[in-house]
C-alpha cells in the first residue's frame, strides 16, 4: 500500500491508491419543539414541582431591581446549575478514556522494535 500524499485528492468514499478517505456523517435531523418536549418522559407530578420551581424562580428575579447584586447572583446561579454533576460526569469519562489510553501504552512497550 502505498503512502497516502497531501497531492492526492480522492472523491469522498472512494479509495485513493488504497488509502482510506473519510467522509463526514450526515447532519443531524432537526427536533421540533414538541419533539423535544417528550423526548426524555418524567413523571406527571415531577413535571408540576419542576414547573413550580421555575415559576417561582422567575417571581424572585422579576421583582429584583436588574442592576443589584442581588440579581447578578440569581442569575448566575442558573449557569452554575449542574455544574458539580457535569464536573463528576467529565471526570469519569477521563477516567475511563485514561484506561485503554494506557494500556494502549503498555502493548505498544511490548511490541519488538
Amino acid at each position: 500500500m502505498s503512502d497516502p500524499t497531501l497531492d492526492t485528492v480522492a472523491a469522498p468514499g472512494s479509495r485513493a491508491g488504497g488509502a482510506l478517505v473519510l467522509q463526514p456523517p450526515p447532519p443531524v435531523q432537526v427536533v421540533s419543539g414538541d419533539e423535544a418536549a417528550g423526548a426524555i418522559p418524567l413523571d406527571p407530578s415531577k413535571q408540576a414541582e419542576l414547573r413550580a420551581k421555575a415559576m417561582a424562580f422567575a417571581a424572585e428575579l422579576s421583582v429584583l431591581d436588574v442592576n443589584s447584586p442581588a440579581f447578578t447572583e440569581k442569575v448566575n446561579s442558573i449557569a452554575t446549575m449542574g455544574e458539580r454533576e457535569m464536573r463528576s460526569a467529565a471526570s469519569m469519562s477521563n477516567r475511563m478514556l485514561d484506561r485503554p489510553a494506557a494500556a494502549l501504552g503498555i502493548a505498544m512497550q511490548m511490541l519488538p522494535a
